[in-house]
């Protein structure tokens, strides 16, 4: 296990670019009750001439990781090529998946490579219904067995195995036992909050910031009763041990539909594009004037995590929660429970007054709303 196995799996070096992440496929066999995509439109998988294209552009302007996405992607037919091409390139791919063509051994095999991390949808033994229910697909849970004893049995010390849960209704009462159950197998427990959806609403599944406390706590002490070396770690939301720093440190080409494949966000949260990589190169948008509140969030980010004692452990939780709330990436993050909750949802001392003399105050895209939502 990696020296920062326990929680980390990304965005962990020190450089100013780490994760890249493509939405190489929009498609999806599941169809999550908490799923925060709402495009509405059919998109075709990411051209792969165009993907290669970007890998090699994301290797020459400095990025560590490339993080493969969707939708989910493995429904694209070159994943596997796509996961070999990262290695050669001496970066390190992110492959996150469903975990449903996991299941299939020969494929498994393609992908599971020395040096990848996988980040694969977490198995809570016992609520195989709920999952099947929430996913609206029977079996699920099942076929997720399946692809965890494929990846056990190719398994080796040279990849990441990263499982997932989202913190919704359903599963916050059963999320210690999914805890156990990584530290048991050696995964990586990633346990993250419920964003808002990308048409700006909370989802009805999403669980409050103080019962996100009270569980990231339960699952502390108990690390700390097992494995005393975890015993200085500091929990930092939006994600259990693990913060988010994509915004900052990152990009994120998103795929909206076959015309609309190649647009850079600074997270898939983020509405604010900073260029189309097919009329401009990586390095071109890069320079672009609309990335400095982003790239140089310390001195741009306002309201409470401005002068939070914690903001250099979490960098300001979920960005991008922040920004669907408020139509400011530069505000403060409203499911954090270190601020007040009478005032997570106030405009006036959660984001900026007004748009004059930021970076992005003529942009198309970047609003402050005024609406109580």
């Amino acid at each position: 296990m990696k020296k920062n196995g326990f929680y980390g799996f990304r965005e962990t070096g020190k450089s100013k670019l780490q994760s890249f992440a493509l939405e190489i496929e929009a498609e999806c066999q599941l169809k999550c009750g908490n799923c925060y995509r709402s495009f509405g439109n059919a998109a075709a998988p990411m051209p792969a001439k165009f993907v290669k294209r970007i890998i090699k552009e994301a290797k020459e302007t400095g990025f560590a990781e490339i993080v493969l996405i969707g939708g989910e992607p493995t429904m694209h037919p070159l994943l596997p090529e796509f996961t070999e091409m990262i290695l050669k390139e001496g970066l390190s791919p992110i492959i996150c998946t469903n975990g449903i063509r996991l299941a299939d051994k020969e494929y498994c095999k393609k992908i599971l490579l020395p040096g990848t991390t996988i980040v694969i949808h977490g198995l809570i033994p016992i609520a195989a219904k709920a999952m099947d229910k929430h996913v609206k697909l029977k079996g699920y849970a099942k076929n997720l067995q399946e692809a965890y004893r494929n990846i056990e049995a190719m398994r080796t010390k040279d990849m990441t195995i990263v499982a997932e849960a989202v913190a919704i209704k359903p599963f916050l009462p059963k999320l210690m036992e999914f805890h156990k159950w990584c530290r048991v197998n050696g995964y990586i427990p990633f346990i993250e909050l419920n964003r808002r959806g990308n048409n700006e609403h909370s989802s009805k599944l999403s669980v409050s910031a103080e019962e996100l406390k009270k569980t990231f706590e339960e699952l502390q002490i108990w690390d700390k009763n097992h494995y005393p070396n975890l015993a200085d770690k500091v929990l930092t939301p939006p994600a259990y041990g693990t913060k988010c720093t994509m915004s900052i440190t990152g990009l994120h080409v998103k795929n909206f539909s076959t015309e609309n494949f190649s647009g850079v966000y600074s997270c898939c949260a983020q509405d604010i594009c900073h260029g189309d990589l097919r009329k401009k190169s990586l390095q071109e948008i890069l320079s672009d004037d609309s990335m400095i509140v982003f790239k140089e969030q310390d001195d741009w980010i306002v309201g409470p995590c401005k002068k939070c004692e914690h903001y250099s452990l979490c960098r300001g939780g979920c960005r991008g929660e922040a920004a669907l709330k408020f139509g400011c990436p530069r505000a403060s993050c409203p499911t954090c429970w270190h601020i007040p909750a009478e005032i997570r949802n106030d405009h006036e001392k959660m984001a900026p007054a007004n748009c004059k003399n930021c970076p992005l105050e003529s942009h198309l895209n970047c609003y402050l709303k005024k609406d109580k939502q």
